[in-house]
């Protein structure tokens, strides 16, 4: 399955098609806002009509997790999206469906560093699945 994400400063999903605004950036140099992750799925047509998640975690540059503080105390930072994309009527045989998804990202407010968000689907990984950026503090 083919997935494309991106970072933005807004993404939403409407019309069957994502809404980009702010989108395509890998350095964030205000990291007490919150962000948006733009995906865009290319489902092959055998695996639709099948339940499916999508799985993202935040990651440093050494690979350990993030953790962010919630009212229960700390977690780690992850979304889990579960879908089951449908064969619209008409569409050929072997015909991929893209499926859009957009992902608020809360204001995380973290150090300096590369941090990376590592996907999965159904556990399946690949560098399409991995969106790395970095948090800088001031520009020089």
């Amino acid at each position: 399955m083919k997935v494309t994400m991106m970072l933005a400063d807004h993404a939403a999903v409407a019309e069957g098609k994502l809404w980009i605004a702010g989108g395509g950036w890998s350095t964030l140099w205000c990291p007490s806002v919150p962000t948006w992750i733009a995906i865009l799925l290319a489902v092959p047509w055998d695996r639709t009509n099948t339940p499916m998640n999508l799985d993202l975690q935040l990651v440093d540059e050494d690979g350990a997790a993030v953790s962010i503080m919630t009212a229960e105390g700390p977690a780690e930072m992850t979304f889990r999206v579960q879908l089951e994309v449908g064969r619209p009527a008409g569409v050929a045989l072997g015909t991929d469906i893209e499926v859009p998804v957009a992902l608020p990202v809360p204001s995380l407010d973290l150090p300096e560093g590369r941090y990376t968000w590592i996907g999965t689907i159904d556990g399946e990984a690949g560098e399409d699945r991995r969106l790395t950026f970095s948090v800088e503090r001031s520009r020089n």
